[in-house]
């Protein structure tokens, strides 16, 4: 060892590895693999006077993403007031959980059960149709429902190896990814979605083999539940413009059962029936890829047509809510298509073009929806929440972006449209679930469009 002062600490290699250092340069256990032999700077015996005790601990602990959420409590009283409002505004759309189901789930958010994170995730989820029922800014608000979700994932805990799959876990995780969307975490709500799918996939959840062994009201149950991710996944490929799909349309749809409510089942079905036009290929076409060769004016033109059929022949029994969330949605969806033809210049602005090959079909489609919100009561559009409005702001941005193109002399002409925009636009800003940046940049587009 040359000589050299025999070392008391390990060095690093060894400490690493777990192994017995003999203090040498090189140690043994180094020299014998051929490892870089590295001691510490830290000095044998050095003092820890004036370090506080559990520092490290401490530091850690308070710089974890979940710090905070144990310390935030809500009230026994404001976490049962949220039911109505999840059965009324949530259960219509995600009808999943029975009533009994979600009161037990909110009791173990209070006492600490183990279906606690559910619960928190229920009353995640529910918040913004409390939002939305008690006014503009006067519910609780963003940050409250991101303290739930916390909550809800530190109740859930990590995926370890023995991690508990079930139904209502697959549900948990889908409430989580919902709720995160509603705060603009579009990044965290996308993984949420995806390990919910991925519990769902190892369940087996919608297969045949599965299915066959459950009586009809579980049957129904988990082909409504496989269901309620497809159409979530579909709508946020489409809100993040994402490139794939993991879900498949399943041959079978839930069939009506006693535990359901006839026109939430019918309701339901006709929003599984709108998102199945969103296949692999119309996501292909919006996020520009590969396997788009196919894709032609043609292909547009009837995918748009579908859409707005489909719209139009709503099923009897819907409430003014969900038949607001279904036009607006497929609007939405038509929308999308009519950025495709945009961008790949297929629209005409000659006046003998119409329908959504025009350059100016957003204009259009403006009286259509200034009506839909007069004409349906605001509270029943807001009792939608966070996606009903998310798709009008995606409509009226890109209304915003093709009144400018319009020559004046035309401009003149569509007055009356134009007028319909900016009542929409004033409308959004009054809404507690359309995101302070958002806002701002429809801010700008309004005075843009007022100055012309």
């Amino acid at each position: 060892m040359n000589g050299e002062k025999r070392r008391y600490s390990a060095c690093e290699a060894c400490r690493r590895r777990k192994v017995k250092c003999n203090g040498g340069q090189p140690c043994k256990p180094c020299d014998n693999l051929q490892l870089p032999c590295v001691y510490s700077t830290w000095s044998v015996g050095r003092s820890r006077r004036g370090i506080r005790r559990g520092k490290v601990i401490h530091e850690y602990a308070n710089s974890s993403p979940m710090a905070g959420a144990a310390q935030t409590r809500f009230s026994e009283d404001l976490l049962y007031s949220l039911i109505p409002y999840f059965r009324s505004g949530r259960y219509p759309v995600c009808p999943v959980l029975t009533e009994e189901e979600t009161r037990t789930a909110v009791a173990d958010a209070v006492n600490g059960g183990k279906d606690g994170a559910l619960g928190y995730a229920v009353a995640a989820v529910s918040l913004e149709y409390m939002n939305s029922q008690t006014g503009p800014g006067s519910g609780p608000d963003k940050e409250t429902i991101e303290s739930l979700v916390r909550l809800s994932i530190a109740s859930k805990g990590p995926i370890v190896p023995d991690f508990e799959m079930s139904l209502k876990a697959v549900v948990t995780s889908s409430f989580i990814s919902d709720a995160l969307v509603t705060v603009g975490k579009l990044g965290a709500s996308w993984m949420h979605l995806n390990e919910s799918i991925g519990m769902l996939n190892l369940l087996r959840i919608g297969e045949a083999e599965t299915l066959d062994t459950l009586d009809p009201c579980e049957r129904a149950r988990q082909l409504r539940l496989y269901w309620m991710l497809f159409v979530h996944e579909r709508f946020l490929v489409l809100h993040m413009r994402r490139t794939r799909v993991l879900l498949r349309p399943l041959r079978e749809y839930p069939q009506q059962v006693e535990d359901i409510p006839p026109e939430v089942h019918r309701g339901f079905l006709h929003i599984i029936k709108l998102f199945e036009h969103v296949d692999q290929k119309f996501v292909n076409a919006v996020v520009g890829a590969d396997e788009v060769d196919d894709v032609d004016p043609e292909w547009i033109e009837a995918k748009a047509n579908a859409l707005e059929t489909f719209s139009s022949d709503l099923p009897p029994g819907l409430s003014e809510a969900h038949q607001a969330d279904q036009i607006i949605s497929a609007q939405w969806m038509v929308i999308v298509l009519w950025q495709v033809a945009m961008s790949r210049f297929w629209l005409s602005s000659t006046t003998a073009t119409s329908g959504i090959m025009a350059l100016t079909y957003p204009i259009a489609v403006t009286r259509k929806l200034q009506r839909l919100i007069t004409d349906i009561d605001t509270e029943a559009i807001q009792a939608q929440g966070y996606g009903i409005n998310q798709k009008l702001y995606e409509l009226t941005i890109a209304i915003a972006e093709v009144i400018p193109l319009i020559p004046p002399d035309r401009l003149k002409l569509e007055v009356d449209k134009v007028d319909s925009f900016v009542w929409i636009a004033r409308y959004l800003l009054t809404q507690s679930t359309v995101l302070d940046n958002q806002k701002l940049i429809l801010e700008e587009k309004l005075e843009r469009i007022i100055a012309l």
